[in-house]
């Protein structure tokens, strides 16, 4: 069986993966791949128990984050031009960058069913 962990730690996996959809994964708790190239899109919905950080992915521009909050939200790749989060309740703040930054490409950004709380 093919794990996400280690085995994926040299970067030899998934090198020309554009594309990662996980949904309605209720048990789900490994990580995700650690070294993904080539990714431009990820969606993670629906897989509550998930706790991972996302991938290292220096093309991602589209993310959308639902109803899995174990995922957390730290720096995003500059290129982010699409960002959806929706179902988080204890969202304390976007991904450095994504507001103050002149760097920043993200053209899109909707935050949907989430409380956000003051830090």
């Amino acid at each position: 069986m093919l794990c996400f962990g280690a085995e994926n730690e040299d970067g030899a996996f998934f090198t020309n993966l554009e594309q990662l959809w996980i949904e309605d994964c209720p048990k789900l708790t490994g990580a995700l791949p650690i070294h993904l190239p080539s990714l431009n899109r990820l969606l993670i919905k629906n897989c509550p128990r998930l706790v991972a950080s996302l991938p290292m992915a220096p093309g991602l521009t589209r993310l959308k984050l639902k109803n899995s909050e174990g995922v957390p939200l730290s720096e995003l790749p500059a290129g982010m031009n699409e960002l959806k989060i929706e179902g988080y309740n204890a969202l304390e703040s976007l991904p450095e960058g994504i507001i103050d930054s002149n760097d920043c490409l993200l053209s899109t950004l909707k935050i949907l069913r989430s409380q956000i709380v003051g830090s």
